[in-house]
């Protein structure tokens, strides 16, 4: 059955658009011997390494002991904005604080002084000369953690941003670090002046996480990504910690209807067998890209060295996941760097520049339990805690199907109505990609056989494929056609039918 793709853009982030093949044998074809027939050979799939930009924020605020590894940027209307968790110091102020910023080029940021929150500077002075927009002294006492901020195009306008996080309800049974934990939200017109949610989202499940949420529209609800256990979902009365020990940090996964009323999380990616017993899912980093392309950037947490660096997930329907867990995408930084100790991804793929993406990300010196701002600040430790800086991937560019020598592969059938079909390739100085094409029987289409390929060199984020100089590919419009990739020390990252 052939697969119709329109015009939309097709990524190749797992073996989905890859044939299996099969062994013929079909002696009118002369194949009594059995002949492989597009069985992939000679490639793999691999996740490409992010590029690190230069720090462009830190804690530089009377009110910021630390900017916190919990953030997301959202671009829209030519302006990156962004949502970060800060610690007070000296814990003034209680409980943490999500704090804004904008930027026009995603370097330079302007912390604005909104007049929200209170902060009780070192003097002792009450101002409200501040960035902060949401805490527990403008959301009717909630301790905030954890949180994201994300648009929602479904809803009223006053309703458009909406954030999920974590709090503490003091003196109401359960008690679990000063009170019973509840995943909350708040909702806003604009991602500035912000009305909590009364009724709490999920009350006495413990997220202690950065916890992500989206409106699918694909599903009509909302989907949240929440944390997870290998012991099950920590609901504090099932008194679960007791044995958590021996738990690893696991992503789950919760949808709703109306962002008030959700269903319990279920797990949806953990380490395996193949991955050191030490490690966890400390973080998920949801973001969706493109169409039906979903990402995840967890904080892999190595507990024989106390360190976290991120990895990449992929999925088309934020459901099922396949995990790169092979090499870091955002590894650690030199000695020295500033972010040796940790690294955790924000959310957010945006644009930077007209030809990149980019991710926010959280570095720090400091591993994962040296990572106390209160007791480095009381032991007079410089504030410089930690940084958030840009992990950088040419668009479009982060997972490829990767020939190292020669390789070989066929996307399953498709029914395009396009004119042209074009491929996003990098190959090495001695690399080539070409490409025939085959009808729904399997045979080889005159004229479209590899012979008659012009050979794809070089970087070419946009290869419109040519046969003899010929690109017109109108006469295989609406029937099934298999493409059949032929690749030599070259990654091929996507492909689409274009007019």
């Amino acid at each position: 059955m052939a697969l119709e793709v329109g015009h939309q853009k097709q990524f190749f982030i797992d073996w989905r658009w890859v044939q299996g093949g099969w062994i013929s044998f079909d002696p009118q074809r002369g194949h009594e011997s059995g002949v492989p027939w597009g069985v992939p050979n000679g490639v793999k799939i691999v996740a490409e390494k992010a590029k690190k930009s230069q720090p462009w924020l830190r804690a530089d605020k009377p009110w910021e002991l630390v900017v916190h590894a919990y953030l997301n940027v959202i671009y829209e209307d030519g302006k990156y904005r962004l949502w970060y968790e800060t610690l007070h110091p000296g814990g003034k102020d209680g409980w943490n604080s999500l704090c804004y910023a904008e930027s026009r080029n995603g370097y330079d940021w302007e912390k604005p002084k909104l007049g929200f929150a209170k902060f009780r500077g070192e003097k002792g002075a009450s101002s409200n000369d501040n960035n902060i927009v949401y805490n527990d002294t403008t959301n009717g006492g909630r301790p905030y953690s954890g949180g994201t901020v994300f648009k929602d195009p479904s809803c009223a306008p006053e309703e458009r941003y909406k954030l999920i996080h974590l709090t503490w309800t003091a003196g109401v049974g359960d008690d679990l670090l000063g009170g019973r934990p509840q995943v909350v939200g708040a909702v806003s017109p604009d991602g500035i002046h912000w009305t909590a949610i009364e009724k709490p989202l999920l009350d006495g499940y413990v997220s202690d996480t950065q916890t992500t949420a989206y409106y699918d529209a694909h599903l009509n609800c909302y989907v949240g990504y929440f944390r997870y256990w290998s012991g099950g979902p920590w609901w504090v009365s099932e008194a679960l910690w007791e044995g958590s020990q021996s738990w690893r940090r696991q992503i789950g996964r919760a949808v709703s209807k109306d962002f008030r009323n959700w269903s319990g999380p279920e797990p949806v990616l953990s380490l395996g067998a193949q991955h050191h017993p030490s490690h966890d899912l400390y973080t998920n980093a949801h973001t969706v890209y493109e169409g039906d392309v979903h990402f995840m950037f967890p904080a892999q947490y190595d507990r024989e060295k106390d360190t976290t660096e991120v990895y990449l997930a992929t999925s088309w329907d934020g459901i099922r996941w396949e995990y790169f867990g092979a090499q870091p995408v955002i590894p650690l930084g030199e000695t020295g760097s500033g972010e040796e100790g940790g690294i955790y991804a924000g959310c957010g793929l945006v644009p930077l520049g007209k030809d990149r993406v980019a991710l926010p990300y959280s570095g720090s010196r400091f591993t994962h339990n040296t990572y106390d701002p209160y007791a480095l600040e009381a032991a007079g430790v410089k504030r410089d805690y930690s940084l958030f800086a840009w992990a950088v991937w040419d668009k479009d560019r982060l997972v490829a199907i990767e020939a190292a020598g020669e390789g070989r592969f066929t996307i399953p059938p498709v029914i395009h109505h396009g004119k042209r079909l074009v491929l996003n390739v990098l190959t090495g100085a001695a690399g080539e990609v070409r490409v025939q094409l085959r009808d729904a029987r399997g045979d080889v289409i005159e004229g479209r056989a590899f012979s008659d390929c012009d050979s794809i060199r070089g970087d070419c984020p946009e290869a419109v494929v040519s046969w003899r100089g010929n690109s017109d590919i109108s006469d295989t419009a609406a029937q099934p056609l298999q493409v059949e990739i032929y690749a030599r020390v070259a990654k091929v990252y996507t492909f689409q039918f274009t007019q």
